[in-house]
């Protein structure tokens, strides 16, 4: 690399490749043609196209996937796209029933984070109740119950 005040050129040994006009300000200047093939799909990228992306697939994760933007809107929507891709990929590779049930469990408890998720797949979501199971709903009724009434 070879640079003066106002160009810079790039060589591969003798032969030059690339010349610029030099930019002296902090940051960075991009050219489209030197960016990867992939830079085009990640500045693409929006909540919306992941939703979208979602939706394909379970409705459950198209909720986390949304609350996950909702519940931060002061940062940035590329601080969540690693952990969007994340679920995305968890959802290929994990059984469909246990993604269900981890994903309604994360929604359940407001928690919409990649690892709060990860961890119940991985723990295979043991210990993990169904909302349809009205196992724990109710208290039997008997003689001991004092109820409402009893504490006013």
């Amino acid at each position: 690399v070879i640079y003066t005040k106002s160009i810079v050129s790039i060589y591969d040994g003798k032969n030059k490749i690339a010349i610029h006009t030099r930019i002296c300000r902090p940051g960075y200047s991009t050219i489209q043609n030197h960016l990867p093939s992939y830079f085009n799909d990640y500045q693409n990228l929006s909540p919306q196209k992941y939703q979208e992306r979602a939706a394909k697939v379970s409705d459950s994760l198209t909720e986390i996937i949304h609350e996950m933007f909702e519940t931060h809107p002061e940062l940035p929507p590329e601080t969540f796209y690693k952990s969007c891709d994340g679920l995305l990929h968890l959802q290929k590779t994990t059984d469909h029933d246990i993604f269900e049930k981890a994903c309604k469990t994360a929604l359940e408890y407001h928690q919409y984070k990649y690892s709060f998720i990860f961890n119940l797949i991985k723990s295979k979501c043991v210990g993990i109740i169904d909302s349809d199971d009205n196992q724990y709903e109710t208290i039997p009724s008997h003689s001991n119950i004092r109820g409402r009434e009893y504490y006013k």
